[in-house]
């Protein structure tokens, strides 16, 4: 089997034993169209977040049209207490790093 790739690392064709398979790019680089060595075809839909909603594939008599819906989840972050934010904006003197602490007792020696 060989098969053929475009710039962005894409199939644009293949060819094997049984014949060649061609593979058609939308503008977005998304593969739209692949046309199978007996001539049968699938075409694919794209949504705006790079997911595919629909394959037709008129040649397929079981599923000639294939539909997929998403569906966003969103959780909500976990909540902190209300008292972890009063504690975060005032710091004591003992939380701040030791380097800080010897700086200002450095400073005020200067001053002395």
């Amino acid at each position: 089997m060989t098969t053929t790739y475009e710039v962005a690392n894409q199939i644009v064709r293949s060819l094997a034993v049984g014949g060649r398979t061609t593979h058609v790019l939308d503008s977005n680089g998304n593969q739209q169209i692949v046309k199978n060595p007996d001539g049968k075809r699938v075409t694919t839909t794209w949504n705006f977040e790079i997911q595919p909603t629909q394959y037709n594939q008129p040649g397929n008599l079981t599923y000639p049209l294939v539909t997929i819906s998403y569906t966003l989840t969103i959780k909500a972050p976990k909540r902190k207490p209300a008292h972890a934010h009063h504690d975060e904006l005032h710091l004591g003197r003992r939380e701040l790093p030791r380097r800080i602490r010897r700086h200002e007792c450095d400073q005020r020696r200067v001053h002395e």
